[in-house]
């Protein structure tokens, strides 16, 4: 079936039809077994692709009303916007349940920066859950290593609406400190005032510290010259075979 934008379904069309039975017919279609002789439909969406069909149906002949055909394109419409709102629904559970699954942190703050939500993640990987940071800047996790001119510029970025990349140098709630990767980007409301702010961070510890060991393998390098290197590329070559 065609995918149905919004719009299509808040414009229910009406269709009258009416006829006779004579018996049954050779498809002994539901009309002849229900003995049905006239009807009403309200049609939701394309008459091609109907989405949904409210039908209204008598034994006897009938010619409906204005009043009829008005009731069933009322009805028709509740149901329509019923619909939308369950697709609109779906859609919220969808995102809920991808952003709680998903492996990268996120959290959500205010317009002034006050932390709203936080998925799993970010309590995996910072060890502060929900309610431990629900109110309170993201700020928090600094580790004080990092110049404020740095974090002054982030917020310059947002505010004025465009997204921000970077690093941060942070601290758990056990002390530790690691490092993270983060995407901040402003959230706007249909006036286009940002109302919120959503970050989507990654723990890139791991490789910071593969990137530390890489470099001094090169300045040892560089120190005891080319045979050095030679050797460490031949370990390494040797451990991966």
């Amino acid at each position: 079936m065609a995918r149905l934008h919004l719009d299509d379904l808040k414009r229910a069309q009406t269709v009258v039809f009416e006829w006779e039975t004579k018996g049954q017919c050779a498809n002994r279609c539901f009309a002849c077994e229900q003995g049905l002789v006239s009807g009403l439909v309200a049609v939701l969406g394309p008459l091609q692709e109907p989405l949904a069909i409210l039908g209204m149906y008598s034994r006897n002949k009938r010619v409906f009303s204005r009043d009829d055909r008005h009731f069933a394109e009322s009805v028709a419409n509740v149901l329509a916007m019923s619909m939308e709102q369950w697709h609109t629904s779906e859609k919220l559970n969808k995102l809920s349940r991808a952003v709680e699954q998903s492996p990268s942190v996120i959290l959500i703050t205010d317009r002034n920066g006050a932390i709203e939500y936080v998925n799993p993640q970010f309590t995996k990987v910072t060890g502060y859950n929900g309610e431990e940071v629900l109110g309170k800047n993201p700020s928090m996790l600094q580790s004080g290593n990092v110049d404020s001119a740095y974090y002054k510029d982030m917020w310059k970025t947002i505010n004025a609406g465009d997204d921000w990349r970077g690093e941060f140098y942070n601290r758990r709630k056990s002390g530790e400190l690691y490092w993270e990767q983060a995407s901040i980007s402003p959230v706007q409301d249909a006036q286009g005032q940002i109302t919120h702010f959503i970050g989507i961070k990654e723990d890139i510890t791991q490789h910071k510290q593969l990137e530390d060991a890489i470099h001094s393998v090169a300045v040892g390098g560089r120190h005891w010259g080319e045979g050095f290197l030679e050797d460490i590329a031949c370990l390494l070559y040797t451990s991966d075979a």
